[in-house]
């Protein structure tokens, strides 16, 4: 008799549901959204107002507190998308010429450095890349303050 058990880990589940938190100054906003049938439906909405600032404060203390209002939302979330004011991130845009892929991400980093006006290691940076019609390629790069994402990671990272 073989008894094997096959699990694939490369297939990933489309998750079932989805926490959505916006920050705005001291105000938060969240919306948990649960798939039924094949669309997303609102479950649960709250807001809340935070006494710490997101930017100034402690980034531990500010996900404590965004965790302990998630909390007596009662809220249990795992998945987590994040919105914030444009005005605490930085952007830039370049071209990317034709390199090989290898290349491409060191092409990037030396793109964030040329234009933040900041150290780049104090940065969590996101690209998003984009093929226009004409076949150019490009890239927006995004940075923001690692010390103030720190804290909403945490807040959003739940343990079992």
């Amino acid at each position: 008799m073989n008894n094997v058990i096959k699990v694939s880990f490369l297939k990933r589940r489309a998750p079932s549901s989805l926490l959505g938190l916006t920050l705005d100054g001291n105000r938060l906003e969240g919306v948990v959204l649960r798939r039924s049938n094949g669309s997303l439906q609102v479950n649960q909405r709250f807001t809340a107002t935070l006494s710490l600032d997101p930017l100034t404060n402690e980034p531990e203390l500010v996900g404590r507190e965004i965790l302990n209002h998630l909390d007596a939302a009662g809220v249990r979330e795992r998945r987590c998308v994040v919105a914030v004011p444009l005005k605490w991130a930085l952007a830039a845009h370049t071209r990317i010429p034709e390199l090989p892929e290898a290349d491409v991400v060191s092409f990037l980093q030396i793109e964030a450095e040329r234009g933040f006006p900041t150290d780049v290691t104090t940065l969590q940076i996101a690209t998003s890349r984009l093929l226009s019609a004409s076949g150019e390629k490009h890239a927006t790069l995004s940075g923001f303050r690692k010390s103030t994402s720190n804290g909403w990671s945490r807040s959003c990272g739940r343990q079992n």
